[in-house]
């Protein structure tokens, strides 16, 4: 079962993983593949590492009829900017695509603490942000 289909039950409303800013085919949200499977207390420091994150279907291979017609496994998540950290098969970052980022060249990203936030691509461009088990400078 994918992420958004796992965590649906309790928002109740697919309309919740398209951002009300834009007009897409598909949701606007992925998660972080490092996160897979980890509860909160494996995470080195919740309130820096990304769960979710505010990225372009169009970089995620969006199905139109996305949830219904069964999403690949493949899709659906979110990466840093140069693909170096998170490790996931495709930068779906949009550093590179031609695309600008939605909100004041920033994206939205939801972090395992439960918190959001808006902030600039190159600024999450961390291995404390991707990485579920590092932990970020003191």
């Amino acid at each position: 079962m994918l992420w958004y289909h796992a965590v649906q039950p309790y928002m109740r409303n697919y309309q919740l993983f398209y951002c009300p800013d834009q007009k897409r085919l598909g949701p606007d949200y992925g998660m972080n593949v490092l996160c897979t499977g980890l509860d909160t207390a494996r995470i080195g420091d919740a309130s820096t590492c990304i769960l979710i994150a505010d990225v372009a279907p169009e970089l995620l291979c969006a199905q139109a009829n996305w949830p219904t017609g069964g999403a690949d496994p493949a899709e659906w998540w979110a990466n840093d900017r140069g693909n170096d950290l998170c490790l996931a098969l495709n930068d779906n970052s949009y550093a590179g695509s031609g695309l600008q980022p939605p909100h004041n060249d920033g994206a939205i990203y939801g972090y395992a603490d439960g918190h959001a936030k808006w902030d600039r691509e190159e600024r999450v461009d961390t291995v404390y942000h991707w990485n579920p088990l590092a932990l970020p400078p003191k």
